[in-house]
């Protein structure tokens, strides 16, 4: 199992609510039930698969959250838990996507803002929380902010005013560091701070004390992709799948 595998694995246990067990793992949190990142269960095994799905759904339920269940390195299959998870009327999708590892020096073709840039490792208040509330809502400031209580960086870029206009977290566990959450004002967005705040995370996360071996993130956005190799990410293409009820999706 490689680093990133055990990072997906075992980091949301650090700010989540969890129960493990043999057939089922279930993650969720009260205070965000709309914040699908922050509620979900993975298949394990085929075996007993009915009576795990009534266990994550009810413990979802108890959060508030509808069921929701993602594919993970130690997942079943999709095309072995389809079925069942659509007679009890979740819409299952599958996206593609880039899972990226900063091995390069950065391109000199990169734009990076020459400004401030605030690591924050307390739960955010003020503009920092407007900035992550207008990206993700209520629940997904939540969510960051159980995040860095259990150890995740958030870095934002500052402009000339030092109002956060830029942001991105990042995260450890063991030697992995994921990056996500990478956002930018749309008023301020093609100036270089998304570049400024992302260098910021690979800088502190590649120091040869912190142990990282693997930085890595995950993108979806082909525009996007293009900033993170010109800061010297490269990988390959990667299948997700999700399985959701309509409601919960609607509510995101």
């Amino acid at each position: 199992m490689t680093d990133g595998e055990r990072y997906e694995i075992h980091c949301p246990k650090k700010y989540l609510s969890y129960e493990e067990k043999n057939e089922y793992r279930v993650f969720w949190a009260e205070d965000a039930p709309r914040c699908g990142e922050a509620n979900w269960g993975v298949l394990k095994r085929t075996d007993c698969m009915e009576k795990s799905l009534d266990a994550i759904e009810m413990r979802l339920k108890q959060a508030g959250a509808a069921l929701r269940v993602c594919g993970a390195p130690d997942s079943v299959p999709l095309t072995e838990c389809r079925a069942a998870l659509e007679q009890r009327g979740c819409t299952v999708t599958e996206q593609e996507c880039w899972r990226l590892t900063q091995c390069l020096e950065p391109s000199p073709f990169l734009v990076r803002r020459k400004c401030k840039v605030q690591t924050v490792t307390t739960p955010l208040e003020g503009n920092l929380a407007v900035l992550i509330k207008e990206q993700s809502g209520a629940d997904g400031l939540a969510l960051v902010n159980r995040q860095i209580k259990a150890g995740a960086r958030a870095f934002f870029a500052l402009n000339r005013a030092e109002i956060p206009v830029s942001c991105c977290l990042g995260m450890g566990y063991g030697a992995a560091f994921r990056l996500w959450g990478l956002y930018t004002a749309p008023s301020q967005r093609k100036k270089g701070y998304g570049a400024a705040v992302l260098m910021a995370a690979v800088e502190f996360a590649a120091k040869p004390d912190r142990g990282y071996e693997d930085i890595f993130l995950y993108v979806e956005d082909e525009s996007v992709r293009t900033l993170f190799e010109k800061a010297g990410f490269r990988g390959g293409r990667r299948q997700l799948w999700q399985a959701y009820v309509a409601a919960q999706k609607e509510d995101e």
